[in-house]
């Protein structure tokens, strides 16, 4: 074969949840640095960012008990250094800074390049299409913070923001 590409062997990596509050850059323990080589030589590189990434003035804290769990978007360089290339948004944090927090989470990672899945944004039309693959849902919520039930969006004009493990658009 020419390329190694041909032979089609694909490699993954699967990590647990990722929690950063501090720079990654700066650890040089042997180990840590054999985690970085087996991330960065995967072709996918996973995690789940139990978290949101965004500024101190991106999003509202909403009224729960609970841990709001926050990433600083600087520190998604030390996330892509260490070899993720794909993170999961779609877990109990997702909704910690509200709509605005999820919609600064949505934009950090896509400004850093980051592949991403579990969050996003959608017409209050397509939502009527969605069906569920499971029940795993987190939550929809329109822009004013109030939650609905996707079977009886009466809203045209407002967009809808999703978290969930499973879509199916029809």
């Amino acid at each position: 074969m020419i390329y190694q590409a041909a032979k089609g062997d694909f490699a993954i990596a699967l990590t647990g949840d990722s929690m950063l509050t501090r720079r990654l850059t700066l650890f040089k323990e042997e180990r840590f640095l054999a985690l970085r080589e087996t991330l960065r030589g995967a072709d996918a590189a996973f995690t789940n960012l139990e978290g949101t990434v965004h500024t101190w003035d991106e999003g509202t804290p909403g009224i729960t008990q609970g841990t709001f769990m926050t990433t600083e978007p600087k520190l998604l360089d030390d996330l892509k250094w260490l070899g993720v290339n794909l993170v999961s948004c779609a877990n109990n944090h997702a909704f910690d800074y509200g709509e605005g927090g999820v919609l600064a989470n949505i934009k950090h990672l896509n400004d850093a390049g980051i592949a991403h899945a579990g969050t996003g944004q959608i017409s209050p039309r397509r939502a009527r299409r969605l069906t569920w693959g499971s029940y795993h849902c987190t939550r929809m919520a329109r822009p004013d913070s109030e939650f609905v039930n996707f079977r009886r969006l009466d809203c045209e004009e407002m967009p809808v923001l999703i978290s969930c493990f499973l879509c199916v658009f029809s």
